[in-house]
């Protein structure tokens, strides 16, 4: 049964039916971009229809069973079912410019100290090249024994730093490891982002290895990032009735063409407590997100991520 039948079927037995968001406009959903790009990651979307608001809602993972055996709130009345992918799409299209602006531009804006984006000229700048002939002319008037004195200091800096790295590695800790499988409805969803360009010709293996994952398939949230115009790889992709959990996500045309891009326009969509990302060609190990659940559940909260080995 395809997810659209499954919608339409639940849909009828809850009084309501399914929308397929195609007669939805931009215009009647009241939302800003930034707001509706948040609207796809919830799986809920406000429609203004005849001046009240009508909810749009894409079940996902318990919200199905929830919906079917409890009394909805008052603000819930008026709803209707959609699926993940027709949301996905339907957010899509109407926000490339703000999804493409948060993906190239998000970071440097935001924190900008994280970012290793190019800087804007400025008094900084200015500053800087104005530096360089200070420091060449104060280099001139020195001694020789005195620039070799500088020099020496500067490379005890840098093997300093060097060693320090050494040494960090040389003492990592190991993180613990339970002795005990963590059951299935304990587990988090975990998001796994692909960047997938002129891959067509391995994209199969990819979804068989996420296909053989330990990993309860409701509890996974796969999303596959292509670009515009790879047409080869999202033909291969339609050949595989992918259907849940996975979702492709287009990647804008504005901003530069980089597999960091491609990443951050998945990040807003994401609904896992946990993200890993794989290259096309990746086969992991079918326990490989139960080891990493594992090794954060019984870590510190000092680990933020961990590597495969």
């Amino acid at each position: 049964m395809t997810e659209d039948a499954y919608l339409t079927v639940l849909a009828a037995s809850l009084g309501t039916f399914y929308e397929p968001l195609e007669r939805i406009s931009r215009a009647d959903c009241p939302l800003d971009d930034d707001q509706l790009v948040q609207a796809a990651a919830a799986g809920l979307l406000p429609v203004c229809e005849a001046g009240e608001i009508v909810w749009i809602i894409a079940p996902r993972c318990l919200t199905a069973r929830r919906l079917a055996s409890q009394s909805q709130p008052a603000w819930l009345q008026s709803f209707r079912l959609t699926s993940s992918e027709r949301l996905l799409r339907f957010v899509a299209r109407h926000t490339q410019k703000a999804l493409g602006r948060r993906a190239a531009d998000g970071l440097r804006r935001s924190r900008p100290l994280f970012s290793h984006a190019p800087r804007r000229h400025g008094a900084k700048r200015i500053a800087a090249l104005g530096f360089v002939p200070l420091a060449v002319t104060i280099l001139s008037l020195l001694s020789a024994p005195a620039i070799e004195a500088l020099a020496t200091l500067l490379c005890s800096v840098f093997l300093g730093a060097a060693g320090l790295r050494l040494l960090s590695v040389a003492f990592a800790r190991q993180a613990p490891r339970s002795s005990t499988r963590i059951a299935d409805h304990e587990l988090p969803i975990y998001t796994i982002i692909c960047a997938l360009y002129r891959e067509a010709n391995v994209v199969d293996g990819l979804v068989a290895a996420i296909r053989s994952l330990d990993y309860p398939p409701e509890k996974l949230d796969v999303k596959l990032v292509v670009e515009a115009d790879d047409h080869d790889t999202r033909r291969a992709l339609a050949r595989l009735e992918l259907g849940p959990p996975f979702e492709i996500i287009t990647a804008p045309l504005n901003g530069p063409r980089t597999k960091p891009k491609a990443l951050n326009v998945a990040l807003p969509f994401a609904r896992g407590s946990f993200t890993v990302v794989y290259d096309a060609e990746d086969v992991p190990e079918p326990d490989q997100l139960r080891r990493a659940v594992d090794t954060f559940m019984v870590a510190d909260e000092g680990l933020a991520c961990c590597r495969r080995r």
